[in-house]
């Protein structure tokens, strides 16, 4: 049995992120649900694995300053404290794959949270952000998994949709059966072309 963490915010998507997880527990995998909610909300409706409360207290902050915070400062220190939790969880072994769920602002803190993780843990970014993904994923095996819709509650296309993103984890974690580790040391490099422009005067 495999460890798949899913990040997104509950306050908007815990229909869509627990459908996820309903269906990556029926593959017989477990799940961990992180809350990225940058607003206080009741949570007697859902409960997370990793809530706000705890990743405020990574973050060294009381939760009602967290939530009270301008939507760009909440956001660091919330992808602050998940990376750190994160972290934790796949340092001891816990964690083999991770997905994450989100429109703008679910995208950058999740794909945040995935590029402190290092190379080869399977890593899903399902997100409703369309354009250039760059900085997003940066120099990570960041998979991005477009969705088509906005997600606003579950209906027979998202449920279409998730399932299959469950079902793209399931198989990246499964698939990944060999432990990744670098033998000898290695080196990369990116490459950038220049085009030079020729003036005709």
């Amino acid at each position: 049995m495999k460890t798949i963490a899913i990040l997104g915010t509950l306050n908007t998507k815990r229909e869509e992120i627990n459908y996820i997880r309903e269906r990556i527990i029926e593959k017989g995998h477990q799940a961990i649900i992180v809350d990225l909610s940058l607003n206080l909300w009741d949570t007697s409706s859902f409960r997370s694995d990793i809530g706000q409360q705890q990743i405020a207290d990574e973050s060294g902050m009381k939760l009602e300053e967290l939530t009270s915070m301008a939507q760009e400062e909440a956001c660091t220190v919330v992808i602050k404290g998940a990376t750190s939790l994160v972290g934790k969880l796949y340092r001891s072994g816990k964690l083999n794959g991770i997905l994450a769920l989100g429109g703008t602002v679910g995208t950058s803190m999740g794909c945040a949270v995935m590029r402190s993780l290092p190379l080869g843990i399977p890593k899903l970014m399902v997100s409703t952000f369309v354009s250039d993904i760059r900085p997003f994923v940066g120099n990570k095996d960041i998979v991005f998994f477009p969705s088509n819709i906005d997600m606003f509650g579950l209906n027979h296309i998202s449920k279409r949709l998730l399932a299959k993103a469950a079902g793209a984890i399931v198989g990246m974690v499964e698939a990944d059966t060999v432990p990744f580790t670098l033998k000898n040391p290695s080196l990369g490099c990116q490459c950038v072309v220049i085009r030079p422009h020729v003036l005709i005067g």
